[in-house]
């Protein structure tokens, strides 16, 4: 039941799913509503946040050093964009033909290929970035790629 609030409602977070799901059954606890949204995967692909990032700076001493990777949407369409976190902060659009991992890692292979593969990647837990077509790409190059959360990246 709090599963179907949840989705139904557009996975809205903690406080609002308990709020919904108590005006249908009254005895559901905040810690029944936590385990339901902890297992929701769309909601896991937006606000992952396994750990927290300790305050400081994401910027790189080195130019292409570490890289910033989202995927953005521009009219519709899926664009991988990849942003220099050092002192360039040069910015690269690629454009997906679909939102999927093979085409993130096609995209990417092509800029690794011109510009080297950075020593770290940053990446929020988009399902794109988690796919062993991916991660099988990344561990080749040798790139570390922390998880950050929607609020860093």
């Amino acid at each position: 039941m709090i599963a179907d609030v949840h989705h139904a409602m557009g996975h809205p977070g903690i406080r609002r799913t308990l709020y919904f799901a108590r005006r249908t059954d009254p005895s559901v606890s905040k810690r029944q509503v936590r385990q339901v949204i902890s297992g929701c995967e769309p909601c896991k692909s937006l606000d992952p946040a396994p750990g927290k990032w300790k305050r400081g700076s994401l910027e790189a001493e080195e130019v292409w050093q570490r890289v910033e990777m989202d995927i953005t949407y521009v009219r519709g369409r899926p664009y991988l964009t990849l942003v220099d976190c050092g002192p360039s902060r040069f910015a690269f659009w690629r454009r997906l033909r679909v939102h999927c991992s093979a085409n993130v890692t096609e995209q990417l292979e092509a800029v690794f290929y011109e510009r080297g593969a950075p020593e770290e990647l940053l990446t929020d837990n988009d399902t794109a970035f988690r796919r062993r077509t991916f991660t099988e790409f990344i561990a080749r190059c040798g790139t570390d790629v922390p998880t950050l959360g929607p609020a860093m990246a």
